[in-house]
């Protein structure tokens, strides 16, 4: 076991902040746990290094079945603001060569009191429901990504549902990343039936969604069932799921032989069809895992949508 002194590695912490930034530092809004093992470090790593300038967090790294001997060390990492004050990051790493870098005993202490902690699990979260590393009573919410998380548990699209449906009712604050990057999908989605289409939404009989990943169009095409069932006059709607290498498109269909598409060329474009046969070029704001993050360390809450389209049976 790594023998942590809180106090120290906060006083080192400290003294790596002053060093980062020339000016008074941002005080930290929130700690981030992330959980993983030493494989899958570099993903994780990447979705938090988008938060660099954006929020100044505390940065806890745990990483299991890592090569070599237990040892930690710490970083800290800053950009100034138009203010002329350091938005830091702070990290710890902490490596085990098993499983201890994950018990709450150790990095517990390493949490900044009063403020929000979101952990975000890179573990199967099958993992989740045994609580034994101690991780759920001191988190906030749950950061997790679905669509590499089937892939983990080895499950089929309707087993993995119940699952979460399983997590979802024992009170898991679970935060969805494979939900909550389909914002530009939506988005695309609200613009392809903006007025005078919007009618056409009661009228949807075949939704056919192409994507990369089956679990994430099918995310999305469960989204759609949820937003078209509050139409009286709208029937069964029937979905059919496609695996693609090229971008995600989504193709509407309505009675006779009309429909609506909507294809993301670029995480920031996309081109919209309407009945009519025209074509309108979408501009989609920007939108990252940092934008994910920076809303959870302002806000630390499930969205309550994601969690009606696990619970509902469409």
């Amino acid at each position: 076991m790594i023998p942590l002194k809180s106090s120290l590695i906060e006083k080192e912490l400290y003294r790596k902040v002053e060093e980062a930034t020339g000016s008074n530092a941002r005080a930290m809004s929130a700690t981030i746990v992330g959980l993983s093992s030493f494989q899958d470090a570099s993903v994780l790593d990447g979705h938090i290094n988008t938060l660099l300038g954006r929020r100044p967090v505390r940065v806890v790294h745990l990483r299991g079945n890592s090569p070599g001997e237990n040892r930690y060390w710490i970083e800290a990492r800053c950009s100034l603001d138009r203010h002329n004050r350091g938005v830091c990051l702070e990290d710890i790493y902490i490596e085990t060569p098993d499983d201890h870098a994950y018990y709450g005993r150790v990095w517990g202490g390493l949490t900044i009191r009063e403020l929000p902690v979101l952990l975000y699990w890179r573990l199967p979260t099958s993992l989740l429901a045994s609580c034994q590393y101690d991780c759920i009573q001191r988190s906030d919410v749950i950061v997790f990504e679905s669509a590499e998380d089937i892939q983990k548990l080895g499950m089929k699209g309707a087993d993995y549902l119940s699952h979460l449906r399983t997590l979802i009712t024992a009170g898991y604050p679970l935060v969805d990343l494979t939900w909550e990057l389909l914002w530009p999908h939506r988005f695309a989605l609200s613009r392809l039936f903006m007025t005078p289409y919007h009618e056409q939404l009661a009228h949807i009989r075949r939704i056919t969604v192409h994507s990369k990943s089956e679990w994430q169009g099918a995310l999305f095409a469960r989204w759609c069932k949820e937003r078209l069932s509050s139409y009286e006059e709208s029937e069964t709607v029937k979905v059919i799921l496609s695996p693609t290498e090229g971008p995600f498109t989504a193709t509407f269909e309505f009675a006779g032989e009309q429909y609506s598409s909507l294809r993301l060329e670029t995480p920031g474009q996309g081109i919209l069809r309407y009945p009519d046969g025209s074509i309108q070029r979408l501009v989609i704001p920007p939108f990252s895992v940092g934008h994910v993050l920076e809303r959870l360390v302002d806000s630390p809450t499930p969205d309550p949508l994601y969690a009606s389209l696990i619970a509902e049976n469409l």
